[in-house]
């Protein structure tokens, strides 16, 4: 979805987002998300405002996503919240013998035509808000190491107490002797 910087009023533009369309677009080929299927449609709201010197992007997107939990293995459906909030400046197409450095903060980005990608901005936020270790529930108790099922489950009948691992012994000696 691109959008004209012409076509930004001095108002600013409200664009609010219902969930059919592709706030994506082509963009999600480019991420490569192992084990992440991504709905590119999302629900969400974004406000762009403009200045003389810099475009303001702000608002939050939800896309939908099924995800592989790091630590059973199973797929489950998620939604990932998604914030944008950074300043877009504008600039001019530089020559090839000359190049002037321009100073950028972290949440400031420079594009040297008329349009802003927003499929893009949300893209690449989603990137980042992607969780590292996604968890299908907060207290998921993970495969068994012995049988290899989900810890609890019928297919594991395992016992899993707690301090049976005997690379521990010592330890525990040494901290039962301490209490003492």
């Amino acid at each position: 979805m691109k959008i004209r910087i012409d076509d930004i009023p001095p108002e600013g533009l409200e664009i609010d987002f219902d969930g059919s369309e592709n706030l994506l677009g082509n963009w999600l080929e480019s991420i490569k998300l192992s084990d992440l299927d991504v709905n590119p449609n999302g629900r969400g709201h974004i406000r762009i405002d403009r200045n003389d010197e810099e475009i303001m992007i702000s608002g939050d997107v939800e896309i939908s996503a099924v995800m592989l939990c790091s630590r059973c293995l199973v797929r489950f459906d998620s939604s990932i919240p998604v914030s944008v909030d950074m300043k877009v400046k504008q600039g001019a197409k530089v020559d090839k013998d000359y190049e002037q450095e321009l100073e950028l903060g972290e949440d400031e980005i420079l594009i040297l035509n008329k349009e802003i990608d927003l499929s893009e901005l949300i893209a690449q936020e989603l990137s980042l808000s992607i969780p590292m270790k996604p968890l299908c529930k907060n207290d998921c108790p993970g495969l068994c190491p012995e049988c290899g099922s989900i810890i609890g489950s019928e297919g594991c009948s395992c016992s899993h107490e707690s301090g049976s691992d005997p690379r521990w012994e010592k330890l525990a000696a040494l901290k039962s002797r301490f209490n003492n």
